[in-house]
């Protein structure tokens, strides 16, 4: 692809693309997260007033609301399992952004562990051991 290419216009044109994609990263994990709000708050909303459409004495809406209460805790924890996966896919995307970023300028050859690391979705933690174990690389998580 770089024939002859200037190497400041090499960097410049690889650094703008993980710029993008880390953008890009972000703006979907932001939609993402905005729909499944929406979702979230429609259901809530919902088994919420249909709760306080019931009437107060009757033994069929006490089941009636045990039910709905129910579903609005399905929906709570169906949502906090949606968040991990977005932020666990998002975290996935900018690894995978930030080490392409890497190997483009030619920085995996010297890390050959590294290289064979390189992360399937969802397998993020076997990069950041891998890091953590090279000498002279300050880790992440410090």
């Amino acid at each position: 692809m770089w024939l002859n290419a200037n190497p400041f216009l090499q960097r410049l044109y690889c650094f703008t693309e993980l710029v993008g994609r880390l953008t890009l990263a972000q703006v979907d994990a932001a939609q993402r997260m905005q729909f499944l709000a929406a979702r979230l708050n429609l259901g809530v909303s919902g088994a919420y007033l249909r709760a306080r459409m019931l009437p107060r004495n009757d033994v069929l809406s006490a089941s009636e609301r045990a039910v709905l209460e129910e579903q609005q805790v399905r929906l709570l924890e169906a949502g906090a399992e949606g968040c991990v996966t977005i932020l666990r896919h998002q975290i996935d995307d900018l690894t995978r952004a930030q080490l392409d970023f890497v190997r483009q300028l030619g920085g995996l050859s010297s890390l050959p562990e590294l290289a064979s690391a390189l992360p399937a979705p969802g397998a993020l933690f076997s990069v950041w051991n891998v890091l953590g174990s090279q000498p002279g690389l300050v880790s992440a998580r410090e």
